[in-house]
């Protein structure tokens, strides 16, 4: 749809806070609220039977209805990135919980950290309280889906704590099967080849932002060329001031 008339907008309660994602659910929209997951019917209609005996199909006055469908209200998730589909279902992380979610066709809503990481979870989500807007290589709460592994990543890190994990569940054997010792910021299935962008390589990007500020509150205009080796500490710096 791309012009929506009057009666095709809808507030929805907010009771299970603001909604963080949606996502196509057959022909419907799934709908990941701040501490809960609904179903959003689509062009719903209801059959009616008429008085010769023959049914009919009515359509609703908009595109969206008023009610939605609960999955749960008991979870869902602030963080948008961490929040994934995949061919078995859709997956995300709550931090107010600290549980890790799925939902398929299958098996329903299901949280799949229970009895395994949950006590890892317990121990390592470590945000403030009002901690919720993702900072690049700084603080984010993203999942990412290797296509040929059939690996789902949920990654944490923040700053502000120096916490920092990669946990790894695979939905072919349906099971949770390592701990990562890297970060992928972002990532990408390409021709069924995983890419992604190292979180630990992009540290270099914080270095340059200190080293092109003030200089004793004096600004200066500064030419900075680097070259990237195997550690941060084999970085070249020139200046031109």
């Amino acid at each position: 749809y791309r012009v929506f008339q009057g009666l095709s907008y809808k507030d929805i309660d907010r009771q299970y806070g603001a909604i963080v994602k949606l996502l196509p659910w057959g022909t419907d929209l799934l709908c990941v609220f701040e501490h809960g997951i609904a179903i959003v019917p689509v062009n719903q209609k209801a059959l009616m039977s008429t008085t010769t005996g023959q049914s009919i199909h009515m359509y609703g006055a908009g595109v969206l209805q008023s009610q939605v469908s609960l999955i749960t209200g008991d979870y869902g998730s602030v963080w948008q990135e961490s929040i994934i589909r995949t061919p078995i279902g859709v997956y995300g992380v709550d931090t107010f919980a600290k549980k890790i979610w799925r939902y398929s066709e299958s098996k329903g809503f299901e949280t799949i950290s229970d009895m395994t990481i949950q006590r890892f979870l317990n121990d390592h989500i470590l945000l403030k309280e009002h901690s919720s807007r993702p900072m690049l290589a700084l603080r984010n709460v993203k999942s990412h889906y290797n296509n040929y592994k059939g690996d789902v990543m949920f990654t944490f890190y923040n700053y502000d704590k120096n916490e920092e994990w990669n946990l790894c569940y695979n939905e072919r054997v349906g099971k949770w099967i390592t701990r990562y010792s890297w970060i992928p910021l972002y990532s990408e299935n390409i021709n069924n080849i995983y890419f992604s962008f190292d979180k630990h390589r992009s540290e270099i990007l914080s270095h340059i932002e200190n080293l092109s500020g003030d200089n004793y509150g004096l600004k200066c205009n500064s030419d900075l060329f680097f070259t990237v080796q195997e550690s941060l500490e084999d970085i070249e710096k020139t200046f031109y001031l």
